[in-house]
């Protein structure tokens, strides 16, 4: 059931990054997108040339920090030169603007434009009543363009088309004379999306009404062009006037209406890209709604978030979080009466970008994380890092508060969870409590799997893994670092097989294979050769320590009472990458009594004081042999003698 916005603890702000002002930089009403730090977008009311008393609107730039907008083009309201009004938001396609103007001086007809990133003059790509095929009407392109390759796709506003209901269209970058692909029954309620391969694709868009009823529909159209087919028809119930761009993943469109649902103030909802009937994730009412222009969608969980036009702590509107399998909307923050009528957003990282009134804003969705620098650059497989990570409440945010809070680590192929390969690698467990523009300092110790293959990945901390805080998805809160891993520097192999010192001889088998050393002989002195080979950069000239132990496992274990150390030699070094050098040793096995008898291992464990920075564990660089079997000599009774006589 479709839920009314719920009240929650803020955790963000408007940030007014730049004030639009009538007569001088006018109004920003369609939304900005960004490219590298700058935001760019028209504003209507804007710009240089003058006309009844109003300029004709303008293309201007912004850094993402805000500060003065930078006027990139104005138009002068000719048709055929650079019309007026921009009536959409624009697109960047390389390093070129586009753009629909909705009107001019002298015929009212409007124009697609493009424009240097860097500004200058406006290029009218198609001008309505010069280039549109008639029957145009009293309808230019309107609500923006939408580029595939090198054409560009839109809609003509009601009076054009042979129903005079507009029509959609699509034209090349370039600019030229637009091709019609498909007449409109009713006036297109939005922008276009495009679903699919750029030749195979579907044009999705919405209508204001339809021939069954005049609560909209939503309609699909190959990208070739031919008749649109009704996805979904509205019927107030379910939602009334669809507006804004709709939204697409895998087989789901997402959008809203501004009028209809539960409570008659518009509504939130998906549809199968193949049709069907609308499913409401989100009801508002005349305290909350409607909702603005749409929505984006968000994160690997694919988050939706939204404006309204009321509601929030002022009831100026809001910007929503709403999960995409619907629910209650969490307001993210609130407009008050210098931001009202927030229009579309744009994401990035975790801070949303739009335009409200006369302003362009920005929202921080809370918590943000970073590395301090102590993260390594490069570590070995099997090795343990001590990543310090500073979580931080952003400014404009509202206090946090919670109680039991979680950061997971992982390594993943990408800067986010997308692209995560392994379990968590380690979870810390804390107590949260910031205030805006605070930060909090954890320290973890992260192991790398010893399994895991060498290659360049991404230690990625995920705060807020248990999502305590009322905040939106869990993707907002991610911190990485770029890692380069690689196997251990040193690593060491025995050779076999073992022989005896004092002859040379390789040591014996037992019933089972496994080598076999009697014990209380003084005979029982071995000859060991370990490989040791250099997998990391060159050593250049080093001294390190090779320590043997008898142990009844292949992993050392110095707290077993079985375990014995035997010999600890000092090896001098000098190996380039990749090369291999070998350390021989007799080591006596112990003849105390009170060693037991059973299966052994020699171990050799290379460089146990980290002369050299391998940046490896101790098991790593512990060579095993193969197993021995230890067992006492045996004793031959001779009969009719009370002696015995040792073999």
């Amino acid at each position: 059931m479709a839920e009314l916005l719920e009240s929650r603890v803020l955790l963000s702000s408007i940030n007014v990054l730049a004030s639009f002002k009538e007569s001088t930089m006018g109004s920003a009403s369609y939304g900005v997108i960004l490219s590298g730090g700058t935001l760019y977008g028209t504003a209507v009311y804007a710009g240089t040339a003058i006309s009844d008393g109003y300029p004709f609107g303008d293309v201007f730039s912004l850094p993402v920090a805000g500060g003065t907008p930078t006027v990139l083009a104005s138009f002068n309201g000719d048709d055929g030169a650079n019309a007026a009004d921009p009536n959409a938001g624009l697109i960047l396609a390389g390093s070129t603007l586009y753009g629909t103007a909705g009107e001019d001086n002298t015929t009212g007809g409007g124009e697609v434009f493009s424009l240097p990133v860097a500004g200058g003059i406006p290029t009218v790509l198609a001008s309505a009543y010069a280039d549109f095929p008639a029957p145009i009407g009293a309808g230019g392109p309107g609500n923006g363009v939408i580029v595939s390759g090198s054409t560009l796709y839109g809609t003509t506003s009601v009076g054009g088309g042979d129903f005079g209901e507009g029509e959609v269209y699509s034209l090349p970058t370039a600019g030229g004379t637009p091709n019609v692909l498909a007449s409109l029954t009713s006036e297109a309620g939005g922008g276009l999306t495009l679903s699919g391969s750029t030749l195979y694709g579907t044009l999705s868009g919405t209508t204001l009404n339809d021939s069954s009823n005049s609560d909209g529909a939503i309609f699909s159209l190959p990208i070739g062009g031919g008749t649109p087919t009704v996805l979904a028809s509205f019927d107030g119930a379910d939602g009334a006037t669809p507006g804004g761009t709709l939204v697409v993943s895998g087989s789901t469109l997402y959008g809203t209406t501004s009028a209809g649902g539960e409570y008659g103030d518009g509504e939130i909802f998906s549809l199968p890209v193949a049709g069907g009937t609308p499913n409401v994730l989100a009801s508002f009412d005349d305290t909350t709604g409607p909702p603005s222009a749409g929505v984006i969608l968000s994160g690997s969980t694919l988050d939706l978030y939204g404006t309204t036009t009321a509601g929030g702590d002022y009831g100026d509107g809001e910007v929503f979080f709403l999960p995409v399998a619907g629910g209650t909307p969490t307001v993210v923050a609130s407009f008050d009466d210098t931001t009202s009528g927030g229009v579309s957003m744009i994401r990035s990282g975790s801070t949303l970008y739009g335009t409200a009134a006369d302003t362009v804003f920005d929202v921080s969705l809370g918590l943000s994380g970073a590395f301090t620098g102590s993260i390594p650059t490069t570590a070995k497989t099997g090795q343990t890092i001590s990543p310090a990570l500073q979580i931080t409440d952003a400014p404009d945010a509202a206090p946090v508060v919670s109680g039991d809070e979680t950061t997971d680590y992982y390594l993943s192929t990408t800067p986010d969870l997308s692209g995560i390969i392994t379990p968590a690698l380690a979870t810390n467990d804390y107590t949260l409590n910031l205030d805006a523009g605070a930060s909090f300092a954890e320290s973890q110790d992260v192991t790398i799997p010893a399994d895991i293959a060498t290659g360049t990945y991404y230690l990625v901390a995920q705060i807020d893994a248990n999502q305590t805080i009322n905040s939106s998805d869990t993707d907002d809160f991610v911190a990485s670092g770029k890692i380069e891993i690689g196997a251990p520097a040193l690593t060491g192999s025995i050779e076999e097989p073992i022989t005896f010192t004092q002859t040379g001889d390789s040591l014996p088998a037992d019933d089972s294979g496994d080598q076999m050393v009697p014990l209380g002989s003084e005979e029982a002195t071995l000859h060991v050769v370990t490989d040791i080979t250099n997998n990391g950069a060159a050593t250049g000239d080093a001294s390190i320590e090779v320590d043997y132990y008898l142990s009844p496992t292949q992993t050392l274990d110095t707290s077993n009472a079985n375990t014995y150390s035997l010999d600890s030699d000092t090896v001098s070094l000098n190996l380039d990458h990749q090369a291999s050098t070998n350390v021989a040793a007799d080591l006596d096995i112990p003849q105390d009594e009170n060693i037991q008898s059973n299966k052994y291992y020699i171990l050799a464990v290379i460089d146990p004081q980290n002369a050299l920075d391998e940046s490896n564990t101790t098991e790593d660089r512990t060579a095993s042999s193969n197993q021995i079997d230890l067992r006492p000599r045996p004793v031959l009774v001779v009969p009719g003698i009370g002696g015995r006589s040792q073999q």
